[in-house]
């Protein structure tokens, strides 16, 4: 096995919730690029939340929306937008129910209410300015993700009266809306595809439920020392958590820094 390309998963793996890297992950993933091996952020963010984290360890390519949308060197190479009739759908159920919704696309964030605790706490979390009021945008303008804000149970009544949805839950209020076969290994997939790399040489970190495909994709997948035990049971190999360098030594037990 030879590694190529690296992708990592944002919160949780390279940042905290402070938005906080852990000492040695910025050297290790320099240390990757000086070998020219590939760095690429997989997240369920949207690209106006990771201009930040894109400045901190200076990575010009990424996947975004949990595979929907890729970017690599200044190209966008593939976009996948939620389905107008999936989006109508779903939009009628929410209406009857009363439950907030935010619309994600590559321009921005966009809210279906003017104001909710519940939003504000989850983009206050993220440390990202909260979403602008407009609630029909979806009819307008392609959407690749959305928050919806519901609790676990609502959230099963709405798992069985859209499956063509995947909910992905991230928050105790808030679950990631994507299309049912769209997740991180789809756009890990596209992206391998793109730069002509094979997944068998490829490897990826994450922690969470929608990491889970994109772990185990790829040829070795490495899930955090602090990630749930889902994430754990189909990685390959368990690193050390976040905040004990786990980065740098998940890329040290695979040979690939010093």
């Amino acid at each position: 096995m030879s590694i190529e390309i690296v992708f990592f998963d944002i919160d949780g793996t390279l940042i905290d919730e402070n938005k906080k890297t852990a000492k040695k992950t910025l050297q290790a993933i320099e240390q990757l690029k000086e070998k020219g091996i590939q760095v690429v952020f997989s997240t369920g963010r949207s690209p106006r939340h990771i201009v930040d984290v894109q400045k901190m360890f200076q990575i010009d390519s990424y996947i975004c929306f949990n595979g929907a949308f890729g970017f690599h060197q200044g190209e966008t190479i593939f976009n996948h937008q939620l389905n107008l009739e999936t989006l109508t759908k779903l939009m009628d159920d929410i209406k009857m129910k009363d439950h907030p919704i935010v619309y994600l696309n590559d321009e921005g964030c966009y809210a279906s209410v003017e104001q909710d605790k519940r939003i504000a706490t989850t983009f206050e979390r993220l440390k990202e300015k909260q979403p602008s009021f407009q609630p029909t945008i979806w009819k307008d303008k392609p959407i690749y993700q959305a928050y919806l804000y519901c609790l676990p149970e609502e959230q099963k009544v709405y798992e069985e009266s859209h499956p063509e949805i995947k909910f992905t839950r991230w928050h105790p209020y808030a679950v990631d809306i994507n299309s049912y076969n769209m997740n991180k290994s789809i756009g890990v997939k596209s992206f391998l595809h793109h730069v002509q790399i094979d997944p068998k040489n490829a490897a990826a970190f994450g922690d969470h439920l929608n990491d889970l495909e994109m772990l185990q994709y790829v040829g070795y997948g490495i899930a955090m020392g602090d990630a749930i035990q889902e994430a754990k049971d189909r990685a390959d190999f368990v690193t050390k958590p976040l905040k004990e360098d786990g980065i740098y030594y998940g890329l040290k037990h695979l040979g690939l820094i010093e």
